[in-house]
């Protein structure tokens, strides 16, 4: 059988793009930070799907960013 290979889709401002998972996590990078990694499990845990992370919560990320929570996504 194949190895699955999702893409996710990002859409802003300057157009639609489509990102393989095969290249997200290559070039990924680990949160190793507790802080960053307690902020993405709280909101796990309440089963978020998708968060805007404001840079005043962002502790760890350096800067504001989006959490997707492909996890919960592909199980519902």
């Amino acid at each position: 059988m194949a190895k699955k290979d999702d893409t996710i889709l990002i859409a802003d401002e300057s157009g639609v793009y489509m990102l393989k998972s095969s290249v997200w996590k290559q070039h990924a990078t680990k949160i190793e930070d507790k802080a960053a990694i307690g902020v993405v499990d709280e909101l796990t845990r309440f089963g978020t799907y998708i968060a805007y992370i404001p840079p005043e919560f962002a502790v760890g990320f350096g800067t504001c960013c989006t959490l997707v929570n492909l996890k919960l996504i592909l199980q519902s």
